[in-house]
Parts: C-alpha cells; sequence; structure tokens
C-alpha cells in the first residue's frame, strides 16, 4: 500500500479494472472513465489555509477554484517536460561549449608554439638580454624613422624584421 495523503489507494489491475479502495472501506469504480465524454468531479481534503491560497489565486487568474485546480493537475507534468527540454538545451549547450572550448585551447596551444619560435629563440634572448633598456633608431619598410627602446623580446623582433627592406620588382 502507498501512502498518498490522507487516503491510501491499493490498485486491483486485474481484467484491465482498476478499483481504487480508501480508508473508509468504500470502492471507486474507475472502469470506463477513460471513455467518459464530460467531466467528473474528483473530491480531495486539504488544510484551510491551502483552499484559502488556492481561492485567492484563482481569484487573482479570474478563474473558479474549480477551473484554477484543474489547471494546476492538469499542468502538472508539464513542468517536468519542461525541465526535461530545457536539461536537454543545457546539455547541447554544454557539449557545443565544451567543443569551442577544446578548439581554443587547441588555437592557443598552436599560437603558443608559434609565439615561442621568437619569444623562446636562444639567439632572440640573447640579443635581448645584451640589449634591453637601450634605445635604437630603425626605417620601417615604408621608409619612416622610428625609435623603439628595447623592453622586451618582442622589440628585438620588431627591429630585425623592419631592417629588411623588401625588394621591388
Amino acid at each position: 500500500m502507498e501512502r498518498l495523503g490522507l487516503i491510501s489507494f491499493e490498485a486491483n489491475l486485474n481484467k484491465n479494472k482498476m478499483i481504487f479502495h480508501q480508508n473508509q472501506g468504500r470502492a471507486l469504480q474507475l472502469e470506463g472513465l477513460e471513455n467518459a465524454r464530460n467531466k467528473v468531479t474528483v473530491g480531495f481534503k486539504c488544510e484551510p489555509l491551502t483552499k484559502i491560497e488556492l481561492a485567492q489565486e484563482a481569484h487573482q487568474c479570474g478563474l473558479t477554484l474549480s477551473e484554477y485546480v484543474e489547471t494546476l493537475i492538469s499542468l502538472r507534468h508539464t513542468q517536468e517536460v519542461e525541465d526535461s527540454s530545457q536539461l536537454k538545451n543545457a546539455n547541447e549547450n554544454i557539449q557545443l561549449l565544451e567543443k569551442e572550448v577544446f578548439s581554443l585551447e587547441t588555437d592557443l596551444d598552436m599560437h603558443k608554439t608559434q609565439l615561442s619560435f621568437y619569444e623562446e629563440d636562444p639567439i632572440m634572448l640573447q640579443l635581448f638580454e645584451s640589449y634591453a633598456g637601450q634605445i635604437f633608431n630603425y626605417r620601417t619598410p615604408e621608409g619612416a624613422l622610428k625609435t623603439l627602446r628595447i623592453e622586451q623580446v618582442m622589440d628585438i623582433f620588431t627591429i630585425l624584421i623592419n631592417s629588411f627592406i623588401p625588394q621591388r620588382q
């Protein structure tokens, strides 16, 4: 037996007939209800405060208490479906984000490798150590005169790359 509020139910599923018994011993005949065309009455007991709250909520919605409770009952599985749908969407978003993170991490590793080509090159590091803090003048390929203080390895690279003037053909 399963306890549901003040009423305990026992299901007898023989021959597709469901008969529920209340504590008082009266049987609820549910056979044929699945084919019923009209609405049926469902009675239940609740605390007085619960009924007052439900009545106030119904009034705010412009419904009768009966209509409001019927709506609540009919929507009882809707939230589960919405939650399930939202969970599925969230999982799909997580998977997309994980793929994006993986792609970004792969790009980052590639950029670190490319950056290390000149930032960690022994010759570049030796030049940086030798000339750190010094000021150099150089010309850009366009012919503009620039001044640069060596403060990081990238400055050595900038001077070196700009010291080669492309030949025009």
